[in-house]
């Protein structure tokens, strides 16, 4: 049966409905699908958000944690700075000590003198002591026995040096000071210490050679000096050293006397000699002497280059440096005792050196033990100088190893004081 035309009308409205309707659905599901990509968008968005926040709170949560770690940083460096500051003030009353030593020292390279008098709070030194500061510790001490009147004492002194060279050079100026120069009635202080106050809690040592009085009743001050000079420029260059001028003013002051004059004696001991024959240029070690057929050798204290003659050590002779030096020629024997022209003090000069002494150890008192380089900073020309010897701590210096623990190493020992004010007190 066909369908009317009406039918067909109805129809094709029916399918362009349903059609429509399909048509709404698609929309209504891409729409859904839209709002769905754009709650994913928005989700994603705000996982981030708080992904970022919680990133922000981490970061405040470290640098609040950096913020209590400085601030105990600051704490600790406030304890550290109130405990640096106990200790200064703890310093300051304790007893501090200082001498020409130290000072001079400290001129020539302060980071030796914190080496040699301030590390560990006594110093260190080597363990092969400067035979220089040997040889001179012996004449001083033959020195002040002889000014006592205690000969055999004053030459057994010289048993101390193992060398027989230097045993006969220290035995010959001894012998030789005796003949040359009148031993002179003495105040007590010989080759002992004395001490001035120079702040409350800075005491200066003096250890002084010879303070005596001459027939008129005036004081003058000796120093003695071995030496391995005998010119002129030797002998002025003490009108402006300090420590005869020091020495004297502080006798002054501590013993209530005035000093007149100061005499700087000298002890020659030679040079060492170089090329092949390196023996210490010292009359009181070697001569000359020739030998003959018949009869005794014939001696001579000046150098002979002629045939027969040859160089001999003193002690090997018969009488050895005792029968040596009573016969020596007066005017040679004197040429050994370089003495430097008699020496007015110099307060002023010597004043100076001790107000100078007082701001140089408080200085050094505050010292930072981290930072040497301020207070201590180091005088490198004199690690190894052309002329003269080379330092003793170069090691703690250069080498790190030694650095960190100089008495570990084997090289150094605790300095043992030569005043006995520093080892009391």
């Amino acid at each position: 049966m066909v369908a009317s035309k009406g039918e067909l009308e109805r129809e094709r409205d029916l399918e362009q409905e349903l059609e429509r309707e399909l048509e709404q659905e698609r929309e209504q599901e891409l729409e859904l699908e839209r709002e769905r990509e754009l709650e994913q968008e928005l989700e994603q968005e705000r996982e981030q958000e708080l992904e970022l926040e919680r990133e922000r709170e981490r970061e405040r949560e470290l640098e609040q944690e950096r913020e209590r770690e400085q601030e105990l940083e600051r704490e600790r460096e406030r304890e550290g700075e109130l405990e640096r500051e106990r200790e200064r003030e703890q310093g300051w009353r304790r007893m501090r000590f200082t001498d020409r030593t130290r000072i001079e020292t400290d001129w020539t390279c302060p980071r030796q003198r914190f080496w040699n008098f301030e590390y560990g709070g006594r110093g260190i030194v080597s363990v092969e002591e400067d035979f220089n500061l040997t040889f001179g510790k012996v004449i001083h001490e033959g020195l002040a026995h002889l000014h006592h009147g205690n000969w055999t004492e004053a030459f057994g002194v010289c048993d101390e040096l193992t060398d027989p060279q230097w045993n006969a050079i220290a035995e010959g100026m001894l012998r030789g000071y005796v003949r040359c120069y009148p031993v002179f009635p003495v105040h007590p202080h010989i080759e002992k210490e004395l001490t001035h106050l120079l702040t409350p809690s800075l005491t200066y040592m003096a250890k002084l050679d010879l303070l005596y009085q001459k027939e008129d009743g005036a004081w003058w001050y000796r120093e003695f000096k071995t030496t391995s000079y005998q010119d002129g420029k030797w002998l002025s260059s003490w009108s402006r050293q300090p420590q005869p001028h020091v020495n004297a003013l502080i006798a002054e002051k501590v013993l209530g006397i005035e000093i007149e004059g100061i005499e700087v004696q000298g002890l020659y001991k030679g040079r060492k000699g170089w090329g092949e024959d390196t023996r210490q240029g010292s009359i009181f070690a070697y001569g000359w002497k020739s030998l003959h057929v018949v009869g005794p050798p014939t001696y001579s204290y000046e150098p002979q280059r002629g045939k027969g003659w040859e160089k001999f050590a003193v002690w090997e002779e018969p009488g050895g440096a005792e029968k040596w030096v009573r016969e020596m020629p007066e005017q040679i024997l004197l040429e050994q005792f370089p003495t430097a022209p008699p020496i007015f003090l110099d307060r002023e000069l010597a004043e100076s050196f001790l107000e100078q002494a007082r701001w140089r150890e408080a200085e050094i008192l505050r010292y930072d033990q981290q930072d040497l380089s301020k207070t201590f900073p180091q005088h490198f020309s004199e690690c190894e100088p052309a002329f003269g010897a080379a330092c003793p701590y170069r090691a703690c210096c250069f080498q790190p190893w030694v650095r960190q623990a100089p008495l570990d190493s084997g090289l150094y020992i605790v300095r043992t004081p030569h005043h006995d004010t520093e080892e009391v007190g």
